[in-house]
């Protein structure tokens, strides 16, 4: 049985206005890529750390950063800034994308599409304010398995940053969360 996944990554602002951004320069050094796991005990919805994805497919993505010395009463600047054209979504098994193969290692963004109201994949770049979460959904799909993927971005002065995650998937549309997870 195949299953349904879906990615998008929701970066939530730490702040609303630039009076309120913190202050200092950030160097980003690394990240941490977690799978999430959404549960519902006694109708209560809890999110937390798996090494298996039945209700669908997402990750928590931390930020590794460096603070230099002399820097934290000046404006907010990242010193590392990513090079948005370089960041990818990798896996190491085909996949599937509307009923298509996808060969294992293809970049998943290049599937990268808006259906009005979700990306079905996309990857924010880092950011030491705030913890994203990048969710694979509608369209693409991930036979029950265990899957390597790689997130990895990549700064403009070269430097790669990524972490690589072993996760097994096995999304069961029956599933009522997964179903509920389909529609929003």
């Amino acid at each position: 049985m195949l299953a349904l996944a879906a990615a998008v990554i929701t970066l939530t602002p730490a702040t609303t206005t630039a009076d309120q951004m913190p202050t200092g320069h950030y160097t980003l050094t690394g990240v941490e890529v977690v799978p999430i796991e959404r549960s519902i005990v006694d109708g209560k919805v809890n999110d937390h750390k798996s090494d298996t994805l039945t209700h669908w497919i997402r990750f928590d993505v931390r930020t590794r950063f460096t603070r230099p010395e002399g820097t934290k009463t000046k404006p907010f600047k990242i010193t590392n800034p990513l090079d948005p054209t370089k960041t990818s979504l990798t896996v190491d098994k085909e996949i599937r994308f509307k009923n298509k193969l996808v060969p294992a290692g293809t970049n998943l963004l290049k599937f990268q599409q808006f259906n009005g109201r979700t990306m079905n994949i996309s990857m924010s770049p880092l950011s030491p304010l705030a913890i994203q979460s990048v969710r694979i959904r509608d369209d693409f799909f991930f036979a029950p398995d265990t899957y390597t993927l790689t997130f990895q971005w990549v700064t403009k002065d070269g430097k790669t940053i990524s972490d690589t995650v072993k996760v097994r998937i096995d999304i069961q549309p029956e599933n009522p969360v997964a179903l509920l997870d389909q529609h929003h």
